[in-house]
């Protein structure tokens, strides 16, 4: 009996059915999770918040300038389909390689060209949305994302505007408290600022500012000034009338603020410059400029497009 008892005992544990307690037991790993960023348990906002996937963290890319196009729409009531308002003389070659749009705040979707629209009798000539339909010009249709009704974009193909070339633009439009900026731009100008504004920043590296100086006589200025470290670059806006009402613009009554312009992007050039897409809106339109500054020099070039958007 005692062998008998002995016996099982080796039988059990050779199967399995009696395990010891100091027997190493496998564990499959899953594989790890990648978390998104949310709340802290004490109810704050955690500080590493998820970039807006249109504008990288950190821009690596640059623009050359001399490779941008000259392509610029606005998107109709629904922001599915945008047009390109002018010349039939654009190739469709041209247009075909046009794959994104960016537009008010970096504002990034994909577009694909659809063809020429020929327009109607009932053009009345404004680049609004109700006048969409009746306009000539070639329409694109959004395939990812969705503009914003009424918005001006900027097209572009991929390999022109490098994804990680764009800066983040932050809105400002407060009074600059920096005087020695004020006297500075005083002096170089050999006039007084009436008003002071710092515009935005781009990307944390650099800043935009606007000066309005008084009036001499007939003629009046206002400034946009980059500040990039210790570096300014001034593009001068001068202009000469003795019609105090409509001075840069109709009806602008001569006067220049922050709320009159908005901003598209921002991008790191060469050089160690900045690309700029801006808008300056005005009585009867708007105005899309691209500014490209440098530690030295501020210039408008020739891109640019204006819409014709009085009531």
């Amino acid at each position: 009996m005692r062998k008998t008892g002995i016996l099982l005992l080796m039988i059990l544990t050779l199967s399995g059915c009696i395990q010891r307690e100091d027997q190493e037991v496998l564990i499959e790993r899953e594989t790890p999770v990648q978390l998104e960023p949310g709340p802290l348990d004490n109810g704050e906002v955690n500080e590493m918040e998820t970039p807006d996937p249109a504008i990288p963290s950190e821009p690596g890319g640059e623009v050359d300038v001399d490779r941008l196009s000259q392509v610029f729409g606005f998107a109709d009531e629904n922001g599915r389909r945008l047009l390109v308002s002018g010349s039939e003389d654009i190739s469709k070659e041209t247009l075909s390689g046009m794959t994104q749009a960016i537009g008010e705040k970096g504002s990034l979707i994909s577009v694909v060209y659809e063809g020429w629209q020929e327009g109607d009798d009932a053009n009345t000539g404004r680049d609004t949305t109700p006048n969409f339909s009746h306009l000539p010009g070639h329409i694109f249709a959004v395939t990812e994302g969705v503009a914003q009704p009424n918005a001006t974009y900027y097209f572009f193909q991929s390999e022109q505007i490098p994804l990680d070339s764009l800066l983040p633009i932050t809105f400002d439009g407060q009074v600059e408290l920096d005087s020695d900026l004020g006297e500075q731009i005083e002096k170089e100008k050999g006039r007084d600022i009436h008003q002071l504004w710092r515009l935005a920043t781009l990307g944390g590296e650099a800043e935009l500012d606007l000066a309005l100086f008084r009036p001499d006589g007939p003629d009046h200025l206002f400034c946009i000034i980059l500040k990039q470290g210790d570096n300014l670059a001034v593009l001068d806006f001068p202009a000469t009338t003795e019609d105090s009402y409509s001075v840069w613009r109709v009806d602008d009554q001569g006067e220049i603020a922050p709320h009159h312009f908005t901003f598209l992007f921002a991008a790191r050039t060469s050089e160690q410059g900045i690309l700029i897409g801006m808008e300056w809106h005005g009585t009867e339109g708007i105005n899309t400029l691209l500014l490209h500054g440098t530690e030295k020099r501020l210039v408008k070039l020739e891109t640019r497009y204006g819409r014709y958007t009085s009531p």
